[in-house]
């Protein structure tokens, strides 16, 4: 008897699941309302189900697809993609704006729609009219399959329509029935041997009723906006240690407010111990005392507790976010642990987290926590070292946060020690390639700009300028960049900018280039392919002719003009002062300005006079500056200056300049914006990275200017002995 219940009620958990269970897998598109009642504009949205957040989405039709500007942030697995002008304030979930229309504006007839992670296909789903059509429902995907929703508007942020019986009146028929037919069919030959195992059966019901033991584990203290998905504990009383049980259970529960119905639903879970894990769903909007009840069908379990729901923006808090590592440096294919720590676990939060090269590039993508639990990444490098940047945000938390720091970022070096240059001491020098980097699949075209990666060791030579180039049977195709190296027996990595030139007059042929790096009494290359030009760049080459030939013709000058640029970019300041004085030495033939760029953000200059003082605040330690020269809309010229001021140091060396932690110093500019430049494309080794002929006699001017001072004061002594 006991196999054949347990056979009873393993059919019926099967039956019920195929039935009320909803589609559960990865993210998909789980709602579509493509053709609502009049006008469609600010009406049509996609509803989204598996992801907490769709940072990195797009969505899109047969037309057209559009990325994913973020609305509304609510923890839960459900996501709106709505038009500009959707009325998203009743909808609990989190929204994000397509734009004026969801791809090329769902047709109302046939279409396809299509969901993307960076640029890989995820969803899609299709529709061709004869459902939610124009009536004032929605698609929504009820076990695999599309159907209009069972209310009007649909659901959008909510369950889909499950279509559920109560299951109190279906199991008491079906008990009567059974009750009933094996009543008829003993009829006058019912014996007390029946009468004996219909009261054994009931016996056995009522101890599985009687085995289960139902709480609610919900605080008793929730807050507004917030989705709560393990609202009850179900434990199974009658579980022995090692055994496996089946025990399907459908719990029914609502949401009360002085006693007035707000919200009420099912779930079901089958149990073998205990289960509190997506045991019910709960988001409200309005804050107050609420009543939360549930109770186990066909059992006496049903218990109640009142919870008080807050807005969270009317709890004042000062919650802070850190980030640490187990380590610093960590050897190649070791696994690096990261910890986010936030001060004050009693708010709901969500934390993203992330790693990014020097370069920026997200070699761990962002993903989203609730937990403070540590997480781990490995990287994968091919070089003797590299530098990662762990960094981690608190997107959320529920309560009136008045700390404005949500961003940390932290440091790491992975090292190789099979790869690289020895680190004993190494007289030659050595030049290496080590990348292009350009998009995959993506050709150099003349006019435009590509980044080089470099290794580079300058061994015992007084030499210091590095210069790169693209060339072919000796005519130069690019600019010259170059750099300046200072430091002998030292190891550089570093990435340049270079610039082909346009192809206006066809000069140039299509196809194979050599780009080159020299200096230090050594070179490397590789071959490089060019072909075509880039749009607009000749256009842009004649303007600028045009507008400095303007300007000499109004100056009346006839010396020839030279092209605009930063002869040299410098400071004096060698010890720690909360502002130092950067000095700039411009040749411009127009009308240009400054963009000054370090951890502060950036600070835009107009040019007044062809040598300019910049007055920054800095830190002890080391220092990352950049100047940018923009002409006619143009940026013409960089220059990067690397400043180590002797002080008292927070951290010590590049560590410092790498986790770029603001300065606690008072009276920064009020002009500086937030950071537009990535630093990490900027060379940041050595003491001066860009040091141009000017910048090198003014730096060695005060030595120039010792032995003229004593013969000065020589002169004098001499002259009053006379």
């Amino acid at each position: 008897m006991r196999k054949i219940q347990l056979g009873r009620k393993i059919q019926l958990g099967i039956f019920v699941l195929l039935i009320i269970l909803p589609c559960v897998w990865g993210v998909h598109i789980n709602e579509v309302m493509y053709n609502p009642p009049g006008d469609d504009n600010n009406k049509e949205f996609v509803e989204v189900f598996g992801a907490s957040n769709l940072s990195g989405y797009s969505i899109g039709d047969l037309g057209s697809n559009d990325s994913l500007a973020l609305l509304k942030l609510v923890a839960g697995n459900f996501s709106l993609v709505v038009e500009e002008g959707f009325d998203y304030s009743g909808v609990n979930c989190s929204a994000y704006s397509a734009g004026a229309t969801i791809g090329n504006n769902l047709n109302n007839e046939k279409e396809e729609v299509f969901l993307y992670k960076n640029g890989l296909l995820v969803d899609s789903m299709s529709y061709e009219g004869g459902l939610a059509n124009n009536n004032g429902y929605s698609l929504e995907l009820v076990n695999g399959s599309w159907k209009e929703s069972c209310e009007t508007g649909g659901s959008p942020g909510r369950e889909n329509c499950l279509q559920i019986v109560p299951a109190n009146n279906t199991m008491n028929e079906t008990s009567n029935k059974t009750v009933n037919n094996t009543a008829n069919k003993t009829g006058e030959n019912t014996t007390g041997e029946n009468n004996a195992s219909e009261e054994n059966h009931t016996q056995e019901e009522n101890n599985t009723q009687s085995s289960l033991k139902l709480e609610i584990i919900l605080p008793s203290t929730i807050f507004v906006g917030v989705v709560y998905e393990s609202l009850f504990k179900i434990t199974n009383l009658n579980h022995s240690s090692g055994g496996e049980d089946f025990v399907f259970v459908i719990v029914k529960y609502n949401i009360t407010r002085n006693n007035q119905l707000v919200f009420e639903d099912y779930f079901n879970k089958s149990i073998n111990y205990y289960s509190s894990s997506g045991t019910g769903r709960l988001f409200i909007e309005e804050a107050g005392e609420y009543a939360l009840c549930g109770e186990i069908i066909n059992t006496t379990q049903a218990v109640c507790k009142d919870i008080d729901i807050i807005n969270p923006l009317d709890v004042p808090c000062l919650v802070e976010l850190s980030l640490s590592t187990d380590k610093e440096v960590y050897a190649k294919d070791e696994k690096v642990e990261i910890q986010n720590i936030i001060s004050n676990k009693s708010y709901p939060y969500i934390i993203e987290y992330w790693v990014e090269d020097l370069f920026g590039n997200e070699v761990k993508e962002r993903s989203n926590t609730t937990n403070t639990n540590a997480k781990s990444f490995t990287p994968k490098i091919n070089e003797a070292d590299r530098v990662f940047i762990v960094k981690n945000k608190l997107l959320f938390v529920a309560c009136n946060n008045e700390n404005p720091k949500l961003e940390n970022e932290k440091m790491i070096i992975i090292k190789d020690e099979d790869a690289g240059i020895s680190s004993e001491s190494n007289p030659e020098s050595s030049i290496h390639i080590d990348k292009i980097e350009l998009a995959e699949d993506k050709v150099l075209m003349f006019g435009e700009s590509f980044n080089v990666k470099l290794s580079i060791h300058k061994g015992d030579t007084s030499k210091s300028v590095i210069s790169v180039y693209a060339e072919k049977d000796e005519k130069k195709v690019s600019e010259t960049t170059k750099l300046y190296l200072n430091k002998k027996e030292s190891d550089y990595n570093l990435s340049v900018i270079v610039l082909l030139k346009p192809n206006c007059d066809e000069k140039y042929d299509d196809g194979a280039y050599t780009l080159l790096a020299e200096g230090l009494g050594v070179q490397d290359e590789v071959e490089i392919m060019i072909e075509g030009s880039k749009e607009g760049s000749c256009k842009e080459e004649a303007e600028a002719k045009q507008s400095t030939a303007n300007e000499k013709s109004s100056s009346g000058s006839s010396s020839s003009l030279e092209k605009d640029s930063i002869t040299s970019f410098y400071t004096r300041t060698k010890n720690y002062k909360e502002n130092i004085t950067l000095y700039a030495n411009i040749k411009s033939n127009s009308s240009c300005e400054l963009g000054l760029l370090s951890r502060k953000g950036r600070q835009n200059t107009t040019i007044d006079s062809s040598k300019l003082e910049l007055n920054v605040s800095a830190e002890p330690g080391f220092n990352l500056f950049a100047l940018e020269l923009i002409c006619r809309g143009q940026l013409v010229d960089t220059k990067a200056l690397l400043v180590e001021l002797k002080g008292e140091e927070k951290k010590s060396g590049l560590d410092q300049l790498l986790l770029g932690e603001s300065s606690t110093a008072e009276g920064a500019s009020a002009n500086w914006e937030n950071k537009t430049k990535n630093f990490s494309a900027l060379p940041v080794t050595g003491s001066v990275v860009y040091e141009s002929d000017n910048m090198r006699i003014a730096r060695k001017a005060p030595y120039l200017l010792i032995p003229i001072a004593v013969l000065v004061i020589v002169g004098l002594v001499l002259s009053r002995k006379r």
